[in-house]
């Protein structure tokens, strides 16, 4: 998951420091643990036996394009520390409930174990992640690798041909020049003979908006058979005052309704006035053409700006 989607209720239980576990974490070290479970909005498709809902007119076993319930979701991961500078976690992420599909324990189990390919007995979309974080010898403080991934239906990404991949590196400090710091990352959607291009977040088995809240991908904002990256340059004038230049492109597979291509440009500062004000502002550029969407290409620009107050209260004795 991302923070690409608008947050949705949820309950989540997240441990807030390290675990001990006896025997176990002398090879894995410490551990923690985070759980959730919520419901989506914005489904509007869904596959359901004919003798279960009654489907939308022409499309058998299909029921939209207003469903209620809306399905849910929901997701665990463990995270372990065996070395002051590595840490690397697994988890999961099922969709599950919605019409035909009851919200029970019975169908919330199922998730973990049953995996079928008749859209009938299918618990749910289901996602497995695997996670690392590495400060590299010798540069400890400069320099930290870091990598997510991702797979649909198997039980890790680890070794499977067909995860989506997205590397990174940290630099909190460039050597030389202490107050200049970098983060860049990619990301790239496999594509695969099995599925149609962009199955990681679409579900033709179930829920036909896919891996999705609202409208927008619960993933990468890189998007369906998508790749590219993102990169951040951070210029520390103080310690509460910066300026941050960005940049982002996005490829789309010419497989997935025509492909298309984006490439972004922004600014982004934020400066104290006192020691209780705050100003910040943003401003994008963007290029971008998805013949799907303008056969012809197509820019725009945003640009917002914020002022913060923090009320400052005097306690008396």
């Amino acid at each position: 998951m991302s923070n690409n989607a608008a947050p949705f209720p949820m309950l989540k239980l997240d441990d807030v420091r390290p675990h001990e576990f006896p025997g176990l974490s002398r090879l894995l070290g410490p551990f923690r643990t985070e759980f959730f479970v919520g419901q989506l909005s914005g489904q509007h498709w869904e596959y359901c036996p004919a003798s279960t809902c009654q489907s939308y007119p022409g499309y058998p076993n299909v029921v939209g394009p207003n469903i209620a319930p809306q399905p849910f979701i929901h997701g665990e991961k463990i995270s372990f520390q065996p070395t002051p500078n590595l840490e690397f976690g697994m988890g999961i992420t099922a969709m599950f409930g919605g019409p035909g599909l009851p919200v029970t324990f019975g169908n919330f189990f199922r998730t973990y174990y049953l995996h079928s390919p008749n859209a009938a007995s299918n618990p749910g979309k289901r996602i497995s992640a695997a996670d690392l974080s590495y400060r590299l010898p010798g540069l400890r403080n400069w320099l930290t690798f870091y990598m997510d991934a991702l797979v649909v239906d198997e039980i890790s990404p680890v070794g499977s041909a067909r995860a989506s991949v997205n590397p990174g590196i940290y630099l909190p400090q460039i050597p030389g020049i202490p107050k200049i710091e970098l983060r860049a990352e990619g990301l790239h959607e496999s594509a695969t003979s099995e599925f149609v291009p962009g199955f990681v977040y679409y579900d033709e088995r179930r829920y036909r908006n896919g891996y999705t809240n609202a409208g927008n991908l619960l993933g990468s904002p890189v998007g369906r058979a998508g790749r590219g990256g993102e990169g951040w340059l951070t210029y520390w004038l103080s310690a509460r005052n910066k300026l941050q230049l960005g940049y982002r492109l996005q490829m789309v597979s010419p497989a997935f309704i025509g492909g298309g291509r984006l490439a972004g440009y922004s600014v982004r500062s934020e400066f104290m006035l006192g020691p209780s004000v705050s100003i910040s502002g943003f401003l994008q550029y963007e290029q971008w053409k998805f013949p799907v969407l303008s056969t012809s290409g197509q820019s725009d620009v945003t640009a917002s700006l914020q002022c913060t107050f923090y009320p400052r209260r005097r306690m008396g004795r």
